[in-house]
């Protein structure tokens, strides 16, 4: 490959990494638009949407484009079902009823401790090793998830209001399955497309729609006298936070390396900041700022790679 279009290349990736970190930045304003203050669409009404919408659309890319890997090994069958457990049906349950609960910028922050917790995954399964600095690393990332699960929100409309901890746990244990699943998922990818495995993982997850039907309580899943913010919101939480999201950081993870790709997580938050101050009305108190700092810094040292060579 030659230098003009190694350099396209990366050019092209830096820009569908920044497209895939605003898509992924913009889920939680979109969940608060698509609830509406209640008066939009349930959480579980969501995730039903956001699975079947995304296990079909997934579905119809991966027969256009891997016809002939569209069949995994029988031997994956176990490991993918995984992937859809962790990756997709507790993964969405979880950020979903945990960003109604809570601001959208304190999920959006909280949203960051995944590259933290897929190190700590992969050092217990053992595909990574222990080192000093990474767990200062998730010492201080985990610190700042605490403040912002355990802290206090700023006034908002004028009114003080507590912190819900159970909306922050909710997004912790999201962040935390999710984790799971990238380690879970990193023998699949090494030897089946991105996208393949991105498709079984939600196809795989169809048996949970009915539940949450059942756990909607006889509520439609579909609202036709909805607010327009709600059904602006459930539309770009389907096609924008997922669908889009996924193919484009699938495009990008082909054309940069990991260790770039790791320094845009501080590009979601930073996003979720902005649009959730000018869409929503939330501000930014002090908890968010000492939580930043702590997260940041933490996943600068878990991300970081240090070259040996300059020893």
């Amino acid at each position: 490959m030659n230098a003009a279009l190694e350099q396209r290349r990366r050019t092209e990736g830096l820009v569908a990494l920044v497209v895939a970190q605003i898509a992924f930045g913009g889920f939680p304003i979109f969940v608060k638009l698509s609830v509406d203050g209640g008066a939009g669409f349930s959480p579980r009404a969501i995730v039903v949407w956001r699975i079947v919408g995304a296990a079909l659309i997934l579905t119809l890319i991966a027969l256009l484009r891997h016809r002939k890997a569209f069949w995994p090994a029988r031997s994956d069958w176990s490991r993918l079902f995984a992937c859809s457990l962790f990756g997709i049906v507790v993964n969405q349950i979880c950020a979903v009823e945990g960003t109604s609960r809570t601001r959208a910028i304190h999920a959006a922050m909280l949203f960051t401790t995944i590259p933290i917790f897929t190190y700590a995954v992969a050092l217990v399964a053992r595909q990574e090793r222990m080192s000093l600095r990474r767990a200062s690393g998730i010492v201080l990332a985990l610190a700042g998830a605490m403040l912002l699960v355990l802290g206090r929100f700023d006034e908002v409309g004028g009114e003080p209001a507590s912190a819900p901890v159970f909306g922050g746990f909710l997004i912790v244990v999201n962040c935390l399955s999710y984790a799971v699943f990238l380690v879970i998922a990193r023998p699949l990818l090494a030897r089946l497309p991105t996208l393949v495995v991105l498709m079984w993982a939600f196809l795989l997850s169809l048996w949970i729609v009915p539940v949450l039907v059942y756990w909607n309580g006889g509520t439609p899943l579909w609202l036709p006298e909805a607010s327009t913010r709600a059904l602006v919101g459930m539309v770009s939480i389907v096609l924008v936070s997922t669908i889009l999201g996924y193919l484009i950081n699938t495009y990008a993870l082909a054309r940069v390396s990991a260790s770039t790709t790791a320094v845009f997580v501080y590009v979601q938050p930073l996003f979720a900041i902005v649009a959730a101050w000018l869409v929503l009305g939330e501000g930014v108190g002090l908890d968010v700022v000492l939580s930043a700092a702590l997260l940041f810094s933490g996943i600068a040292l878990v991300v970081r790679r240090v070259d040996r060579r300059a020893a």
